[in-house]
């Protein structure tokens, strides 16, 4: 039998040009979603603006061992992720794109370690699949554009994870390199966000060892003295420094607070058990629809069980096990906060990537579970796209807010999105390749959905809620004298800390006006609302110097 070599010269070329366009696509699209117009508007209250000003005055200060914010330390997470934003700002300046670069860099690698994971396993169409999908979930593509701490630890959190299941499991004999690997990673979630980092990864790497009798083989990878050393070079000498400076008080102020927010009964941020379910599902929209046949598929395989058969050790099984142990890990804590469990996102994108790319690509899969979540999608985004269309008639805040013109063209979009997919969905028997023409109508309006709400919603949003706090902090950073105390009445927001410098003063109550402006001349003192809520004049003359929608700024002499 002779081989015609240009016909395989030829077949080789198209597939090199094919895996030439789908990394370079997924590269256009990662860029576009988590870098393109990072300072198009300013940082959000509180969580940015309070993680911007404790780098800046890491910075300022010299102190780069413990974070402070507006001059008080700040105990609520390690250190590793102000230690990235000092280092930034130092970098790029002070500016909004210079402190959510971050986060946004960590997203992007993120997309293009998902398709390369999922080309590896297997070929290059699945993991655009999943890069694309991973990018375009709306709660994914927002946190990778915030400067805030959770997109860095759910990478280290996620890769961490991978990197030992792939070095215990994914070869025959233990890979040292990756156990290692995972292992640093591990330390570097450790010094982000505390224990979690930890203790995630090796209770995901247990249990899916126990549940596939391979615990001898998880200690074998483990009972790596390199490994160890690594760990604790890595993770040690924050926590040791700060130890010895901080003595007893520094267990309850890192660790006992970790450990806090799974045991204690009370919390800042109460949430019902089923409070992730919505996060999930809105979060990952469109392609949440895909979920539960994603999971059905896998363990339909697998005879319903998460066990290996055989030797059939594989990663969407680790991966729908990892996703369940974050899940029920953080709905059965007391705190819930919808960031805790980002580091899913990029479990549950392999798996509906490799789940879709079985139904687009090979049409003699059964097309039951795809069609159902056409259809599905096609129902959401009428009754999601109504609601933004028509904002007042059921979220009165969003038209007080003069937000309502903003809503509908992305309510449009999904409109559009809806009406086609549904049309292809009805009329597929007569329509060539028509899973791939759903999956590109639900692709194209999620990413202009996404591009409006980034590039016009948000922007609104920033002028809406936050142009008083700037416009007040103008006036202060102009103020001549700087010994002026900055109160903030009630509902105090960091960004005044972020734009002045300044150390500015919470009071809770009338009382505690008056103890901040004991023995001085002056005083500023910003409320909530256009009128002061307490009478100022009984501590001296007082004079409005700016009033806004949402805040003013009041100027007292005091007597």
């Amino acid at each position: 039998m002779q081989v015609n070599y240009s016909e395989l010269s030829d077949y080789e070329a198209r597939g090199r040009i094919e895996k030439f366009s789908a990394i370079f696509s997924l590269i256009i699209l990662g860029l576009t979603i988590c870098l393109l117009g990072l300072s198009i508007h300013g940082l959000f209250d509180v969580n940015e603006t309070r993680y911007a000003a404790s780098a800046v005055e890491m910075v300022r200060s010299g102190n780069y061992l413990v974070p402070t914010f507006n001059g008080e330390p700040r105990m609520d997470h390690p250190v590793f992720y102000y230690w990235l934003l000092a280092g930034f700002y130092q970098i790029f300046g002070f500016s909004p794109g210079s402190f959510r670069l971050v986060s946004a860099l960590f997203a992007f690698g993120l997309i293009m370690a998902v398709g390369r994971i999922v080309h590896r396993e297997s070929r290059v169409e699945g993991g655009f699949l999943a890069g694309v999908i991973l990018a375009t979930s709306s709660f994914f593509a927002y946190m990778g554009r915030v400067a805030v701490a959770d997109m860095v630890f759910s990478v280290f959190l996620f890769l961490s994870s991978l990197l030992l299941y792939m070095g215990t499991f994914d070869a025959k004999r233990v890979d040292r390199l990756l156990v290692r690997a995972g292992v640093c990673i591990m330390a570097l979630a450790l010094i982000t966000k505390g224990i979690a980092g930890a203790i995630l990864p090796l209770l995901c790497l247990f249990l899916f060892s126990w549940l596939n009798g391979r615990l001898k083989r998880m200690v074998r990878a483990l009972a790596d003295w390199k490994a160890l050393v690594l760990f604790f070079l890595i993770a040690l000498p924050w926590y040791v420094a700060l130890h010895l400076q901080m003595g007893p008080e520094f267990f309850n102020a890192y660790i006992g607070k970790s450990i806090g927010r799974i045991l204690s009964a009370s919390s800042d941020h109460p949430g019902p058990v089923y409070y992730y379910v919505p996060v999930v599902f809105l979060g990952m929209f469109p392609w949440s629809l895909f979920l539960p046949q994603t999971v059905f598929s896998i363990l339909r395989e697998r005879g319903f069980s998460l066990k290996a058969v055989g030797e059939n050790i594989s990663l969407d099984m680790f991966l729908l096990l990892f996703s369940c142990v974050i899940f029920i890990y953080f709905s059965l804590s007391s705190e819930k906060v919808a960031t805790y469990i980002l580091s899913i996102f990029p479990a549950l994108a392999i798996m509906v990537g490799l789940f879709l790319e079985k139904v687009i690509l090979n049409e003699k899969v059964s097309d039951l579970g795809f069609v159902t979540g056409s259809y599905a999608y096609s129902i959401c985004c009428s009754f999601l796209g109504i609601l933004m269309i028509y904002p007042k008639e059921y979220f009165p805040v969003i038209s007080e807010a003069g937000l309502s013109k903003l809503l509908f063209y992305p309510g449009g979009l999904l409109l559009v999105g809806g009406f086609f997919v549904g049309l292809f969905a009805v009329f597929r028997r007569n329509i060539k390749r028509v899973r791939v023409k759903i999956f590109a109508a639900m692709l194209i309006p999620q990413l202009l959905f996404l591009w409006f709400v980034f590039f016009a919603v948000l922007p609104g949003v920033y002028e809406y809620r936050q142009m008083d706090l700037q416009k007040i902090s103008r006036f202060l950073n102009k103020e001549e004298n700087k010994d002026s105390p900055v109160i903030f009445y009630r509902k105090f927001k960091p960004s005044v800390v972020y734009f002045t410098g300044k150390k500015v003063h919470s009071a809770k109550s009338f009382e505690d006006v008056v103890a901040y402006t004991l023995h001085r001349k002056n005083a500023y003192v910003i409320f909530p609302g256009a009128d002061p809520s307490v009478k100022l004049s009984s501590l001296g003359t007082v004079s409005a110097v700016y009033r806004g929608k949402l805040y003013s700024l009041y100027r007292v002499r005091l007597k």
